[in-house]
Order: structure tokens, then sequence, then C-alpha cells
């Protein structure tokens, strides 16, 4: 028995020790690390609040509206080109100016940029403002910053952390902060749950094969370990 578990704990070793290593690591910084100051970067930068419709807000819109034929739901937004007004009609979507009505304007990197300025509060300095198709891969092209979303402005300064500001091409919206920080702990997540595509499935294959694996591992080393007490005993 004794050396049938030391047969099975050598070889599920080979099979699961970099996993483990990686649970482990995952782990200790999963615990350690701010997940909301410094992963989210929420010590840097102060987002834009819900916006609220003005109480003239139809008045200014109505010409403009009743052009759309019946519309089905409309949403206000921040964005660098103000309030705007995301509608929802006969034939798509559209975006108008809360301010007047009118349609929105493709935003220019100087627009994002002072934008940006407003919701960083970090001490960095402004490094570049980019227009994407889709942010950089990053760490072997495991991690993507927005999850495959493309056409984003990228705002990105020059601070400790790599801060990093994303806001919808098209209309200026923010949509997230992004960071160095952010960008290993969702590698290390991916690694830890063993899901390399989106990083959101628990109930993987791999997962639960390796911890199958894991316990085996387990199981024989505590056998291993009682028969070795056993014998310092005698």
């Amino acid at each position: 028995m004794i050396r049938t578990a030391r047969k099975i704990h050598r070889v599920t070793g080979y099979l699961v020790f970099i996993q483990v290593i990686l649970w482990i690591a995952g782990g200790v910084v999963f615990s350690l690390v701010p997940f909301d100051a410094l992963v989210k970067g929420g010590a840097v930068t102060s987002p834009p609040a819900n916006p609220v419709f003005p109480a003239n807000w139809m008045a200014a819109t109505d010409g403009s509206l009743s052009n759309l034929g019946n519309i089905s739901a409309i949403t206000s937004h921040n964005s660098s080109q103000g309030l705007l007004l995301e509608v929802q009609g006969e034939t798509g979507t559209h975006w108008l100016r809360l301010a007047d009505g009118s349609p929105i304007e493709t935003p220019s990197a100087a627009d994002i940029t002072d934008y940006a300025a407003s919701i960083y509060t970090g001490p960095g300095e402004h490094l570049t403002t980019r227009r994407l198709q889709e942010p950089d891969a990053t760490v072997l092209g495991l991690v993507k910053e927005l999850y495959g979303r493309t056409d984003v402005w990228q705002v990105s300064y020059a601070d400790g952390a790599g801060t990093r500001l994303y806001f919808d091409g098209p209309t200026g919206r923010y949509l997230t902060v992004r960071n160095d920080y952010w960008v290993v702990f969702d590698a290390l997540w991916r690694l830890h749950i063993m899901d390399y595509s989106e990083g959101e499935d628990f109930n993987n294959w791999f997962l639960r094969l390796f911890s199958l694996l894991a316990i085996v591992f387990a199981l024989s080393g505590a056998v291993l370990s009682i028969s070795a007490l056993r014998r310092a005993i005698r």
C-alpha cells in the first residue's frame, strides 16, 4: 500500500505541481492586494455619477425626438460632449445631445483628454490619448483589458500603476479604468480558475480534473505522512 501511495503521490505531484503553485500565488494576491482602491483604480479615479434629466429636457429635444417615430426607451449618459440621450427608436439607436437635441459628433483627442482630466485624480502626468480598435492584449495574450470591446479611446497616465482610462470611441462615454495591477490580477484569476478565455467559468473541465488530482495528491501524501509517523513512533 505504501509503495502504491508513494507512486501515486509522485505521479500526481508532477501533474499538479505548477497549478498548485498558481492556486497558492493567486490566493495570496487576492487576499493581500486592495481590490477596489488599487486593482479597480478607485484611489485615482472619480467616475462621473449617473446623470439625471434636467427639468426642461423635453422642450430642448422635442423636435428631434418627434422625427424618430415610436420610441421604446431613452437613457441619459455623461460624456466628453456633455449629457447625451441614447434613444431607441423604430430605426435603431440614435444619440443626441441633451442640451439641444442635435446629433452627436465624434469626439476629438483633445475632448477626450480634457474629459479624462475631470475623472483622473491621481498624481501622474498625462502621457497619451489614442483611439484604438481594440486595447492591447497583455500577458501573452491571456488578458484583454476590455474583453474584446472595440473602438475605444485610451488615455494613459504616468503613475506607478500605469493607469489607463477608457472611453467609447464614437460618443466619448467613460467606460472603465485599467492599470498594471488589474492586468496581473486578471491573469492570476484566469490561471486560478483555469478558464483561459472569458475568466468566468468555475465549472470547466480543466479545473475539475486538476482539483481531483490535487485531492489524490493530498490523500496519498497523508498516507505517506501517517506511515512515516508510525515508523518514527516505533
